[in-house]
């Protein structure tokens, strides 16, 4: 059975639209409908998304929604799929949207993206919708990444995405941790950081997975939508989504592992200005962190970095010297064909 929504089908199923109205929450402000928060997801200027917040109706929210200019890595399914779960958290809605059973849903709409009918039509829509419906069954109301995401501190402490899609918690039964955990913002994923994890993996012999903490040490934390836009990145990797900044917290939640890292990422490992304000302490604290990190079993292993002109490698690195054996040198020629890429570079040109 198809269940049609939007503007035919059984009214029963209207719920099932955007235009619906509910209360949304989106950094602490109200929005009327999961169209007026899409719509002001494309955008990151304030006076923009308060009037599309305000806008009367979904379809007045969808012409203004259309006239923004788009943030730069603004990804349309990641910010569809992060609404869609702030709609359905309603135990209400939920319950509904459980009640249509196995149905295929469909939005009845000429974007054939979203929705649409016969076989070019990709009905996105319709199919996160389901996807939405099969997690609230299997996982008693909500999947495991936005569970995570909405949190806070505590309860998951990680989170596993597998290649394909599957998101299962940390230390889920059958699942050991990948030997090397290649660390990163990710933003974006390039050939730099893919280079770098077959090294490792070469190197070692063993399993790289991608390591990706919601929280930062000196910039904001990540919000739901940027989690799902950056994961999406991985769909044939794994990925590891932690609130893990530091690299001696990242060493508590995986004891043991060799943490893949390109020179730049191993310089502010070592920088003391995130180590205190005052020498004398920073140094300290610096040296009670990378004693932490050996004492948890783990290491560095340093791919090289081109900087102004000259491949920077671990035997460039001030090192202490009590830590000089915590940092291990990538050795891979391949690694020279991506030294020079920057995902500030990548930025800038996604931007043009």
């Amino acid at each position: 059975m198809t269940v049609w929504f939007y503007s035919s089908g059984d009214p029963r199923y209207r719920f099932l639209s955007n235009f619906w109205s509910c209360g949304l929450v989106h950094e602490g402000r109200t929005y009327t409908s999961a169209e007026h928060l899409y719509q002001a997801l494309k955008t990151d200027d304030p006076d923009d998304r308060e009037r599309i917040r305000q806008a009367v109706y979904p379809l007045d929210a969808k012409g203004l929604g259309g006239r923004v200019a788009l943030v730069s890595d603004f990804d349309r399914v990641a910010a569809m799929t992060y609404v869609l779960d702030l709609k359905f958290r309603d135990p209400g809605l939920r319950q509904l949207l459980l009640e249509t059973g196995a149905s295929d849903l469909r939005e009845d709409s000429q974007d054939r993206f979203w929705g649409g009918r016969g076989d070019a039509a990709l009905n996105v829509l319709g199919r996160l919708l389901v996807e939405r419906r099969e997690r609230a069954r299997g996982a008693g109301g909500g999947d495991f990444l936005t569970r995570f995401i909405e949190q806070g501190e505590g309860r998951i402490e990680y989170l596993v995405a597998h290649p394909g899609g599957a998101v299962r918690p940390g230390g889920s039964e059958g699942y050991s941790v990948p030997a090397v955990i290649l660390p990163g913002s990710f933003n974006p994923l390039h050939d730099g950081h893919r280079a770098l994890a077959a090294a490792a993996g070469r190197a070692t012999g063993e399993r790289v997975a991608y390591e990706l903490s919601m929280t930062t040490v000196d910039k904001p934390s990540l919000s739901g939508v940027e989690v799902r836009q950056r994961a999406r990145q991985f769909e044939n990797s794994t990925l590891l989504l932690t609130r893990a900044p530091r690299m001696w917290e990242k060493a508590d939640l995986f004891p043991g592992v060799t943490f893949a890292v390109g020179y730049d990422t191993a310089v502010r490992v070592l920088e003391l200005r995130f180590y205190g304000d005052a020498e004398p302490t920073a140094h300290a604290e610096r040296g009670r962190a990378l004693r932490h990190i050996g004492d948890r079993g783990c290491s560095f292993l340093v791919g090289g970095r081109e900087r102004d002109g000259r491949f920077m490698t671990v035997a460039d690195l001030v090192l202490p010297g009590a830590f000089k054996d915590l940092f291990v040198a990538l050795d891979d020629p391949a690694l020279l064909e991506t030294a020079d890429i920057s995902s500030i570079e990548l930025r800038e040109e996604l931007e043009w």
